[in-house]
């Protein structure tokens, strides 16, 4: 006859004894196992039954709190991805922004520069004019300056010669 179990005095199988306290949970893990391999006493069928049930009561509970954080942890990621998508899309908007911002500023720059060439351009002209016209008003005193040269160079001796007889 095998021997019995010294909680209950039943008949036991080869399993050696634990009580349902010693079947706890670990992080919803079963440690029956440890608690079987610990226990010196032979475990009939009907107490691995009772732990059985016990196990099962404890893990439902725990079924169903990971349920409700597998539904948290996916609802937390799907506003994380919400929220990803709007940055991004805020990102990409404010790319195209800044690149049409800097295309307008370049063609702003470009206009403010032609005018300025057109404008150097304008008074490189002008000044040649004036100078073109200073140089041929000159070159006008000049022919006037030796003309009157000419004309006065026969002029002076007689007048130094009236100039001398005077009293």
């Amino acid at each position: 006859m095998p021997p019995l179990c010294a909680p209950c005095a039943k008949p036991s199988v080869v399993i050696h004894c634990a009580t349902a306290q010693d079947l706890s949970l670990s992080k919803g893990k079963a440690t029956a196992s440890s608690a079987l391999l610990a226990a010196k006493q032979p475990l009939s069928v009907s107490h691995v039954s009772k732990a059985a049930r016990d196990i099962a009561t404890k893990a439902t509970p725990l079924s169903g709190e990971k349920d409700q954080l597998i539904r948290q942890h996916q609802e937390e990621l799907s506003a994380q991805k919400t929220s990803y998508q709007e940055l991004k899309s805020q990102l990409v908007q404010l790319g195209l922004d800044h690149a049409k911002a800097l295309e307008a500023a370049e063609a702003d720059a470009a206009a403010k520069m032609n005018e300025a060439l057109e404008n150097a351009s304008n008074a490189t002209v002008v000044l040649q004019a004036e100078l073109e016209e200073l140089a041929k008003a000159r070159k006008g005193a000049e022919e006037k300056s030796r003309a009157l040269r000419r004309s006065t160079s026969g002029v002076q001796p007689p007048i130094l010669a009236t100039d001398a007889c005077s009293p």
